[in-house]
């Protein structure tokens, strides 16, 4: 009797009454999510979310996106100094694309 009373004191618990383990991924996704939620909107009448990934950028992803970052702002003339909304709607779109990696 004693065994069959600790397979069953907490439900999701394995026979021997420990819990199962946790998914580290599926956390991580759910802070993350909590901190940067995923954006969601409609394009041609389809529904699409965008979410920050788990997967961390690397050295060379940073490096591409720098690069493009400094042929925008040349592009679109963004002023080095003072406040520039051009600048700051880059380096937005900036941190979305490496949140987003």
């Amino acid at each position: 009797k004693a065994s069959a009373y600790s397979s069953t004191w907490c439900s999701g618990s394995t026979r021997d009454g420990r819990l199962p383990p946790i998914d580290a991924k599926n956390q991580a996704e759910d802070i993350l999510n909590s901190i940067l939620p995923p954006r969601e909107w409609t394009e041609s009448g389809q529904l699409w979310v965008q979410q920050v990934s788990s997967t961390p950028a690397t050295r060379l992803d940073v490096l591409n996106l720098q690069e493009q970052l400094d042929i925008r702002l040349q592009q679109r003339q963004a002023r080095e100094t003072g406040i520039c909304p051009v600048r700051r709607e880059l380096y937005s779109q900036c941190l979305m694309n490496l949140s987003g990696k």
